[in-house]
């Protein structure tokens, strides 16, 4: 066999190889700075506290259910140093609400999710929103607006761009003793 013929077949594999140890490590390392639930939250020792809210009704027939709300301590990427394996800001924290549906299940469904958005959030997951705080303590009750967002055919601000259309809020769940 050749080594051109060799190569042929070793590097495939290699780089199928890499590209599994790649999934495997990211698949471990939860993300970037944001957790998906409490156990990862505590489990990575940026925890604060719990929030609650019920359903959210955008409109007549958008409805969103709020599955998780935790607020911890802001925290930087992954780290493979095993003394600190993130980064955390003692400084700031953050609010990560989990919706369902998803941001692509509720674009499947309706065919208008992108004609609104939440006020001060954004998305880092298809169903995961932040709410940055510039503070280690974060509020007891936070109020988000539903703005339109919609676009007029040529892509500019519509009509009823930046109006509210609807509004929800958060409270912190108080710790049973």
């Amino acid at each position: 066999m050749t080594n051109s013929k060799l190569l042929n077949i070793i590097v495939p594999i290699i780089a199928l190889l890499t590209n599994q140890a790649c999934v495997n490590s990211l698949s471990n390392n939860w993300g970037d700075r944001y957790s998906i639930n409490i156990s990862q939250s505590k489990e990575i020792g940026v925890y604060i506290c719990e929030y609650t809210s019920k359903c959210l009704l955008i409109n007549d027939s958008i409805k969103i259910s709020i599955t998780n709300i935790i607020a911890e301590k802001q925290h930087g990427i992954y780290s493979h140093d095993t003394d600190t394996p993130y980064t955390i800001d003692s400084t700031k924290s953050q609010i990560v609400l989990a919706i369902e549906p998803s941001w692509g299940e509720l674009w499947e469904k309706y065919g208008y999710s992108n004609t609104w958005k939440f006020s001060n959030m954004y998305s880092v997951r298809e169903n995961t929103w932040v709410i940055d705080i510039d503070s280690p303590i974060p509020p007891d009750t936070v109020y988000i607006d539903v703005i339109n967002d919609e676009a007029d055919s040529t892509g500019r601000a519509g009509i009823h761009y930046g109006e509210k259309i609807g509004e929800f809020y958060i409270v912190k769940k108080i710790d049973k003793l």
